[in-house]
């Protein structure tokens, strides 16, 4: 610690844009540690200077400051002006000053010319007047928030809206007051679709987007807007604002009168209200009868006129009876209903007369590998989507960490039940996690389940789902089969898996 140091790299840091302009600007800042370095004979080798809040430690040109020392490989300061442009927040601090340290740097406070040194027993009186000065830097963050909160639920019961303005509105200073104005453009398009929300004549959340998107709703900078998945929810979670009304977690259930301008009245927003359950669920899809009862549909074809079949039904006594049918015109089966049942049942007559050829082993070895290895593929590409997805969510929930201190009780409980979904929603993606490895008894055990496939197919087809049928129409009759009323089924194309028995 001893050792002369020359050399020095200066950092400047503010809140916000607005103190960018006060007495503790950036310029002033800056201004201040060049005259100590000059004044002590120390280079400065470059300034750092951001607008960043002094409880965060993730900070960009403090990052920047950091990897530009450890380059340079040799012992210098770190020059702020005061300590409270280092850091606010007294474990991060800690953590900081360590890392200098550990790098040959050591920060330094040029307004009361203390040191941060190792430890107390190097300085016991730069060390506690740096503890000192560091524990007021927090506390003082801590004051302030405890005022910015108070000035904000002020605000809001007032009938004011100090947070971001909604959709549909822009914040503008009025003598020297910030309010909420209704947007020249967007304000008007907004109320349209809730109106039409209301009416019923838009019935889904898409098509709300989409109304304002063709109508002309422009960004903040005038220009087109894009598509926004988050647009419409945000409108519908602030329906009370629109109607002149201001809601939020801070006034604890309370509703005030809002002091800006309301884009709609009273019966439009319980109106839309009233809708909001159907609009924020997923319509309904509606039941593809011919997938569930017709799996030969579109691979079937009449025997007379190679055209396709169709599927047809019919009901009487409360039961009802699939059928199958040629809707060719010049065919002599045309409009000849055959029984879907009795369809089935010569496939699966069909599939017990096969038998596998000499390339089946091959065959079936081949296709296990090419679709183990496309599975594991999409499975490894989609396990990187949700890992990205959790990292993301960790580091939302790690902010709101480092945020909970600093605000009041009310929205500390509000906050904490915002972390727990966050929890749920890393747990959720997480669960969704695939299996993209494989060991050689999980391969050993799929290549039997598939030779027991291939050895059973009728008993198969007749006991499989939809999409296992699917599947032997696909895997084993090539998807294309003909139907004779007296001859049943027969293949289109054979290929060298299967071959029909010799009778």
């Amino acid at each position: 610690m001893r050792t002369s140091i020359t050399k020095a790299v200066i950092y400047a840091r503010v809140s916000t844009h607005e103190q960018a302009y006060e007495s503790d600007s950036l310029t002033n800042q800056l201004i201040r540690c060049q005259d100590y370095a000059n004044d002590h004979g120390l280079e400065v080798l470059r300034h750092f200077s951001e607008h960043a809040s002094g409880r965060l430690g993730d900070r960009k040109e403090l990052q920047n400051a950091y990897r530009f020392c450890a380059k340079q490989g040799e012992s210098m300061y770190l020059l702020v002006k005061d300590i409270s442009r280092f850091m606010r927040s007294l474990d991060k601090h800690e953590h900081w000053k360590e890392k200098f340290l550990q790098i040959g740097v050591q920060i330094k406070d040029v307004e009361s010319n203390s040191i941060s040194y190792v430890s107390k027993e190097d300085d016991p009186d730069a060390y506690l007047k740096e503890k000192r000065a560091s524990l007021d830097a927090e506390v003082y963050t801590l004051q302030n928030a405890k005022k910015v909160t108070s000035g904000m639920l002020a605000r809001l019961e007032q009938g004011g809206w100090p947070f971001n303005a909604p959709v549909g509105y822009v914040s503008e200073r009025i003598k020297g007051i910030a309010q909420v104005c209704p947007h020249d453009v967007n304000a008007p398009l907004v109320k349209e679709m809730l109106e039409r929300l209301a009416r019923g004549e838009i019935h889904t959340l898409k098509e709300a987007e989409a109304f304002l998107l063709n109508q002309g709703y422009v960004n903040g900078h005038g220009r087109e807007a894009s598509s926004s998945h988050d647009r419409i929810s945000n409108i519908l979670k602030r329906l009370s604002f629109y109607a002149g009304y201001i809601e939020h977690d801070m006034l604890a259930g309370r509703r005030v009168r809002g002091l800006h301008d309301a884009l709609i009245d009273e019966h439009t927003w319980r109106k839309v209200e009233e809708r909001l359950p159907e609009l924020k669920r997923a319509p309904r899809r509606k039941s593809k009868k011919c997938d569930l009862e017709f799996p030969l549909l579109g691979h079937l074809y009449c025997e007379h006129c190679g055209e396709r079949m169709y599927n047809s039904a019919s009901s009487s006594k409360g039961r009802a009876y699939n059928y199958y049918l040629c809707k060719n015109k010049s065919c002599e089966r045309k409009g000849k209903n055959v029984s879907a049942k009795k369809v089935e049942q010569a496939v699966s007559d069909y599939l017990s007369t096969l038998k596998c050829t000499p390339f089946a082993i091959e065959f079936m070895e081949e296709i296990l590998e090419q679709e183990l290895k496309k599975r594991l593929k999409s499975a490894r590409k989609a396990n990187g989507k949700l890992d990205l997805i959790v990292q993301q969510r960790e580091e939302i929930k790690g902010q709101m960490l480092e945020r909970l201190c600093s605000v009041n009780p009310k929205l500390a409980q509000s906050m904490e039940t915002q972390i727990l979904k966050v929890d749920d929603e890393i747990n959720r993606y997480k669960s969704r996690r695939q299996l993209d490895k494989l060991t050689t008894d999980q391969k050993q055990e799929l290549k039997k389940r598939i030779f027991k496939f291939f050895s059973e197919l009728d008993s198969y087809w007749a006991s499989a789902q939809i999409e296992g049928k699917k599947i032997i129409i696909h895997s084993v009759l090539g998807g294309k089969l003909s139907f004779h009323a007296t001859q049943g089924v027969a293949q289109h194309h054979l290929n060298k898996v299967f071959t029909p028995e010799d009778k």
